[in-house]
């Protein structure tokens, strides 16, 4: 799996979120190339890379999902682009400068002959860093000990969905443990989503930060801060 690429890597080199790349997934739009049936990690070919920065530029001009699936389905095909409905052609996007105004409620963004509208979200945006403490508490991440610790399968209440819990928990030598079990104050979570926060840090040093079971676990690395809501011990429920 080495020339692979994490989903948090290819979420940095391709300008598409996390969650936007789990997202594009479950439509059937950019399918990892593996997926890890221990942990559920996604993996992504090398040639991939091409196909995620297509479609984050679609998506950044507005163009709605089935018209995506089009032309990544002609996209080695000049003649194929150009038999497509205007709104889906690639030479119909605009490349310069985005103008956004707001009218009350409205927004709209508009660059050269594209235009896009939206809504403005009715209240604050929620200021993660008031559920972060001060910074150099941290533990430090072994990301290849927590890629092959134990995990174990749980089904969420919500919608049914599978997905593999990690438990982590710091032993008497102040030292991170984590596995499939709980161990004194051990603190459950999604081990596909831990392991993405860790590939999303990037290269250097990753410090994991654990404030008991029903606090953000934290994730820091030099240039990254994620949070990652834990899971409910005793129910397996996030």
């Amino acid at each position: 799996m080495e020339s692979l690429r994490g989903i948090g890597q290819m979420s940095r080199e391709s300008g598409l979120t996390v969650s936007a790349l789990r997202f594009y997934d479950a439509a059937g739009v950019l399918d990892p190339a593996v997926v890890d049936r221990h942990n559920g990690y996604r993996f992504y070919a090398p040639d991939q890379l091409a196909v995620a920065r297509l479609v984050a530029v679609l998506r950044r001009v507005g163009m709605p999902l089935a018209g995506i699936r089009r032309v990544l389905a002609v996209r080695h095909d000049p003649d194929a682009v150009d038999a497509l409905a205007p709104a889906d052609r690639l030479t119909d996007l605009a490349d310069g400068p985005v103008t956004i105004t707001v009218d009350g409620g409205d927004l709209t963004a508009r660059s050269g002959p594209v235009i896009v509208r939206s809504t403005v979200v009715d209240g604050a945006f929620p200021d993660y860093r008031r559920l972060l403490r001060a910074a150099g508490d941290g533990i430090p991440v072994d990301v290849a000990r927590v890629r092959a610790a134990d995990t174990r399968e749980m089904r969420r209440a919500q919608d049914g969905a599978n997905y593999r819990l990690a438990v982590m928990h710091v032993d008497a030598d102040g030292q991170l443990q984590i596995g499939a079990e709980a161990g004194h104050g051990g603190v459950g979570v999604n081990a596909e989503f831990l392991l993405q926060a860790l590939d999303a840090g990037g290269p250097g040093q990753l410090m994991l930060e654990l404030d008991g079971p029903i606090a953000p676990v934290v994730v820091r690395s030099a240039g990254s801060v994620s949070l990652l809501m834990p899971v409910r011990l005793d129910r397996g429920h996030p």
